[in-house]
């Protein structure tokens, strides 16, 4: 075609009069440069989507986190059992929680110490890393492509899987040496394709990455390599669990422990409910209240967290991108109360940066639109967090991140508030959920934010129709709202 155009100057003139009026329709329609309809999509995924090994692939491979080799665990703690003994030991005879711990760290530091990091943010022991994927997913194996979740799944299928790029990192790592990474594997998905543009679909923390890349790279440069963006599940403004864990809010919540093991019981083999009904284990839970457990608990924990655990979680950048915006100076003056020494400056004005383009990470992504780009958030809701959390209680989650966060500040009630009369902004069109829980007028982006029921945080299974819509979305139907497809209404329960 460009050949055409250099010999008949007169007829591309004549082309471009004809294709003013459809000019937006051009713009967003796929690039065919290597002959396909589908334009490379990257998923950026999410926190720990791959464990962090020691040693990976060698002889004394092992993973580091999450904690979940029980053979390595239990031969580490039983090689230090002395130290557990001495540590109950004093704890008792002091009648301190302090002097327990401190007896037990020399058992418990083994397990972390892989994962220290310096002053400064940077990763301590090279033999610390997780599996990466430089390479487009034909290079991979069926297990790896599953990381692609449901919606790059089917996105393989259709298109190849050559046109799939999977960026996972070690979450330790900081979010702006994560966007050059992001950054570099857009520019080899388009040269590797031959398109001009990708998609991305940016999953829970990989939407912290994402944020750090638009505002940093793309929108300097005209957000020219971006066809669609698509958030799912994203932790983008944050996550109440993060800003507990950095403010000191790790705590049993036992009410919400309750709720959580009482809603898993019908999924447990074997559970007849007229033979174990809830309100027994309701009132095992009320039992070990009362007697001091939840207390005891929460004593261990807070001593373990100030002796040791903040001291070497701070370190961990990546994670600091999921303190929401409003908590963010309280954990910061938490976890570095002295406003942090010489060395820990430049980590410190890295995470001071990270909070700014949060904070303004809605006019960013107004830019991006305005240079047509699509664009939606796809936010879950799925009932209370991890119990082990001040907010637990409270907040409406996917199990990790606030539904609140996640849909850029819909007003949405607490787990067992009242539903809302009305929704607070009038758009012209209701943004209120069926069941009144939900205000989506009040999103950063109402009309490009859906919300779905039932479903928890990853658990975006191939086939299924959350994958199924996200597909639909990264094919063109962000660049609609939240009315264009009766299929894929704005509020939907996942069954």
């Amino acid at each position: 075609m460009k050949n055409i155009f250099k010999r008949v100057p007169g007829l591309m003139l004549a082309l471009v009069l004809m294709m003013t009026a459809t000019l937006p329709a051009v713009l967003a329609a796929p690039d065919k440069s290597c002959g396909c309809d589908g334009l490379p999509l990257i998923v950026v995924q999410g926190f720990g989507a791959t464990a962090l090994y020691k040693d990976r692939g060698g002889e004394k491979e092992v993973i580091v986190f999450p904690p979940t080799d029980i053979t390595h665990i239990l031969k580490t703690v039983a090689g230090k059992a002395p130290y557990i003994i001495y540590g109950l030991a004093r704890g008792i005879q002091k009648n301190s929680m302090d002097s327990f711990v401190r007896g037990l760290l020399p058992a418990v530091k083994p397990l972390f110490e892989p994962l220290r990091c310096g002053a400064d943010g940077a990763l301590l022991d090279p033999l610390v890393d997780c599996a990466v994927f430089p390479e487009s997913m034909a290079h991979y194996g069926e297990e790896d492509r599953g990381l692609a979740m449901g919606h790059g799944i089917k996105h393989g299928e259709t298109y190849g899987w050559d046109h799939v790029y999977v960026m996972t990192y070690d979450f330790r790592r900081g979010v702006f040496d994560l966007a050059e990474e992001l950054g570099g594997m857009i520019q080899k998905a388009k040269a590797e394709t031959g398109h001009a543009k990708v998609n991305i679909a940016a999953h829970s923390m990989g939407a912290a990455v994402l944020s750090a890349y638009l505002a940093e790279i793309a929108e300097p440069d005209g957000f020219g390599d971006l066809n669609n963006v698509v958030l799912t599940s994203p932790g983008w403004q944050g996550t109440s669990m993060i800003g507990d864990l950095f403010t000191g809010g790790v705590e049993l919540n036992y009410k919400a422990f309750q709720r959580l093991f009482t809603g898993m019981l019908p999924e447990l083999p074997g559970f007849v409910p007229e033979k174990a009904p809830a309100y027994l284990f309701n009132a095992l839970f009320w039992g070990l209240d009362r007697v001091g457990f939840t207390a005891g608990f929460n004593r261990f924990v807070d001593s373990g967290f100030r002796l040791y655990i903040r001291d070497m979680m701070k370190y961990w950048q990546g994670m600091w991108a999921l303190v929401p915006r409003e908590r963010y100076q309280a954990a910061r003056a938490f976890c570095f109360p002295d406003g942090g020494g010489p060395e820990e400056q430049a980590l410190l004005a890295r995470l001071d940066r990270y909070a700014e383009i949060q904070e303004n990470s809605r006019l960013v992504l107004q830019a991006m639109q305005d240079a047509d780009v699509g664009f939606a958030v796809v936010a879950l809701n799925y009932g209370p967090m991890l119990p082990i959390f001040r907010s637990a209680g409270l907040v409406v989650t996917d199990r990790l991140i606030d539904l609140k966060y996640a849909s850029g500040f819909a007003r949405v009630a607490d787990l067992d508030g009242a539903p809302f009369a009305a929704q607070e902004i009038d758009h012209g069109h209701g943004h209120l959920s069926p069941d009144g829980k939900i205000d989506a007028s009040t999103a950063y982006f109402p009309e490009k934010t859906w919300f779905i029921e039932g479903l928890d945080h990853s658990n975006y299974a191939p086939g299924e129709s959350p994958s199924e819509m996200v597909f639909w979305l990264l094919e063109g139907g962000c660049r609609g709202d939240v009315r264009s497809n009766g299929q894929y209404p704005q509020f939907t329960v996942y069954e």
